[in-house]
């Protein structure tokens, strides 16, 4: 029998197999796991039998461990080898195998990503967090949020936005419509016990258009109070550039019925619908307050703010593809710059 085998599926699979690869590994059998319901316990059964020990790798929560029979054999999240928050990266995923070996006494891994780890600390190079990109129109939505409400809370949900959590403006981040849900549930929590707490909730075009209806028709339905942003850059950014409903254009290029923003949300009974570009910084602060003081009103309702600007990053792919584009340096001349702010609010 085998000292110790593991039990994976989807991307926890993937990595394992990599590390063991890497690390020239024949000894360790890997079961991958294709379908957690119907769970296929004959062939667990046997893998079981097969090996003194099994570690268990999967995403996002504990199932696997439940379903596999001879629990003295698993480990895993109850059991202690596998942390029970966090992703399971690949360094992550690295660590528990070499510690589940040194447990059984067995020959652990080599200094794999560790070398690398050492390396990169040696070159003291300075820590940045993930951040939006240059000139991502989001970035100006965001500064308006926290300008016009500095004191919220902040609801938002998956994509490239979530980077807001950089910006002081994004609080939750769940799956995808969680925004909505959870602002309206937010709204509800005070609520019972008459207190007003200030929401902001933000989502992007495709994600309000894959997942946002239905929160959003329920949170309506049942009179919930928030402002909800809509960060549409007109593209699917975070995954590769895909078309949204409301651009006209299928994901192979051929024409679609274009389903628009403000259709879908009016369609879900919202009654304060303001259309504006977070570039205009004035602008959108007007909207942001109009849409707080509708919140607040015995007689308003959720105001939805569609903060429209295209992607920085298609908007240019776009330019490079016209005949006859030049690419053209702009800089800021600071000895001559009178910071009137001409050139950012005009």
């Amino acid at each position: 029998s085998y000292p110790l085998g593991v039990v994976a599926g989807g991307v926890p699979y993937a990595v394992i197999r990599d590390i063991l690869d890497e690390e020239r590994r024949d000894d360790i059998p890997v079961f991958k796991l294709g379908t957690p319901f119907p769970f296929p316990t004959a062939l667990a059964d046997e893998f079981l039998d097969a090996c003194d020990k099994i570690l268990v790798l999967e995403e996002t929560d504990t199932l696997v461990e439940y379903l596999l029979r001879d629990r003295h054999k698993v480990l895993g999240r109850l059991s202690g080898h596998v942390p029970a928050e966090g992703e399971l990266v690949p360094q992550v995923i690295h660590e528990v195998a070499r510690k589940a070996l040194k447990e059984l006494g067995r020959k652990g891994f080599g200094e794999g990503d560790s070398r690398v780890f050492q390396l990169v600390e040696s070159l003291d190079l300075p820590v940045r967090r993930p951040t939006l990109c240059p000139g991502c129109p989001h970035r100006a939505s965001f500064f308006a949020i926290r300008k016009i409400r500095p004191k919220a809370i902040y609801t938002s949900d998956i994509g490239c936005y979530t980077l807001g959590l950089n910006l002081g403006a994004v609080d939750t981040c769940l799956d995808m419509g969680a925004s909505i849900t959870m602002a309206s549930g937010f709204y509800h929590a005070f609520a019972q016990d008459s207190e007003t707490q200030p929401i902001v909730a933000t989502i992007g075009d495709s994600t309000f258009y894959h997942s946002g209806t239905a929160g959003l028709l329920n949170a309506v339905y049942n009179d919930a109070r928030f402002v909800l942003v809509i960060l549409d850059n007109q593209v699917t950014a975070m995954t590769g550039m895909q078309p949204t409903p409301g651009l006209g254009t299928r994901a192979d290029g051929s024409p679609g019925k274009a389903i628009s923003l403000e259709r879908a949300v009016s369609g879900c009974g919202v009654d304060l619908i303001e259309v504006v570009d977070p570039y205009d910084i004035q602008a959108m602060g007007d909207v942001l307050r109009k849409a707080v003081a509708y919140t607040e009103d015995p007689n308003g309702g959720i105001a939805v703010v569609i903060a429209r600007h295209p992607c920085m990053l298609k908007f240019m792919r776009q330019q490079k593809q016209k005949p006859g584009y030049r690419p053209r340096t702009v800089a800021v001349d600071d000895a001559r710059c009178r910071r009137i702010h001409t050139c950012v609010e005009k």
